[in-house]
């Protein structure tokens, strides 16, 4: 149950987990237990709003504020960096990976229409 809980794993964490507690005894399980298990910022977040009533409303606002919680993190991490969201998908010089041009895929159609006529032209002109 100790595994890290952080953006796309945090779903599969809240399934698993709420797979383990449904083996309980509904008496004991409660969504407010379960919520005790999460991050600490997600915990804070889940807090702040409505409570929910019944395990999958408490995942699914897991879930959500995990998201969240997330992209917030990689805003502050891009400021501290003094890079702006747009800059996010172009990196930066120390950040390149080299690159290789990929050939181009030939066409599953045949030859093209440039390649046809070109091959018209080379027959040698014979008697009709």
């Amino acid at each position: 149950m100790n595994e890290r809980q952080d953006g796309q794993n945090m779903r599969d964490w809240c399934a698993r987990s709420l797979e383990f507690w449904k083996r309980f005894d509904d008496s004991m399980l409660t969504a407010q237990m379960w919520i005790t298990m999460l991050d600490e910022d997600v915990q804070r977040e889940l807090t702040r709003a409505p409570q929910p009533q019944t395990l999958s409303e408490a995942m699914e606002m897991a879930v959500r504020f995990a998201g969240i919680l997330s992209r917030e993190k990689e805003h502050e991490t891009d400021k501290e960096r003094g890079r702006k969201r747009a800059d996010r998908r172009n990196p930066t010089l120390t950040e390149q990976t080299a690159t290789r041009k990929r050939k181009r895929q030939r066409s599953s159609t045949g030859p093209s229409f440039s390649k046809i006529r070109r091959h018209r032209r080379q027959r040698p002109e014979g008697p009709r």
